[in-house]
């Protein structure tokens, strides 16, 4: 290894963290020496970490998140047609578990549970979460034997994956807990 000048250090040690921050998908990256800033990735990371942190304590919930990570793993290795709707249903069942932990809460299913809430900052929000939990219910064979005259075409892994993130990002609604200073990262960086 090369012996480095003190000048050197603060360059090689950026260079370094850098890498790391790259290599391991942490929540930030390195955007000046030694300045950290929240990334896109980050944030998705932060919201699901966050989510999982303040669920510990509700057992339903968490078998639930388990069953939606364990779906994660099967559809990495098995990507059938099976799988990709179990990974959709079980991202939908966490976001429903989330839903209806809420105090106060009456409606069974998502879609009940969108139109009950006062939270959305306007009605199209409510109406796209309560659009994709009828895409989830409509669908044949993710949440129930569906309408095939609905269908237009077979799942594909994209879909897969982007519908369960948006159930996740959705999820976020259903939590007061959670602490959107931390998750883009304006708490570290001092901005408050």
């Amino acid at each position: 290894m090369k012996k480095l000048e003190f000048v050197e250090l603060p360059v090689a040690y950026e260079e370094l963290l850098r890498d790391f921050l790259d290599r391991y998908n942490v929540r930030f990256r390195l955007v000046t020496r030694f300045r950290l800033q929240s990334h896109l990735p980050g944030m998705f990371a932060g919201i699901f970490g966050q989510i999982v942190q303040n669920c510990e304590q509700n057992p339903h919930i968490t078998s639930l998140l388990r069953e939606f990570n364990d779906s994660l793993a099967a559809l990495s290795r098995s990507q059938t047609s099976a799988e990709l709707k179990s990974f959709i249903q079980r991202a939908c069942n966490q976001a429903e578990g989330l839903a209806r932990s809420i105090p106060g809460i009456h409606g069974t299913t998502l879609g009940d549970i969108c139109s009950e809430l006062k939270i959305w900052p306007h009605s199209a929000v409510k109406s796209a979460l309560s659009n994709l939990y009828g895409f989830c219910s409509d669908y044949p064979g993710i949440r129930h034997a569906g309408n095939p005259k609905g269908q237009h075409r077979e799942l594909e892994l994209r879909d897969s994956v982007l519908i369960s993130l948006l159930l996740l990002a959705f999820s976020a609604y259903f939590m007061d807990s959670l602490d959107f200073d931390e998750i883009i990262g304006a708490r570290e960086s001092g901005r408050r």
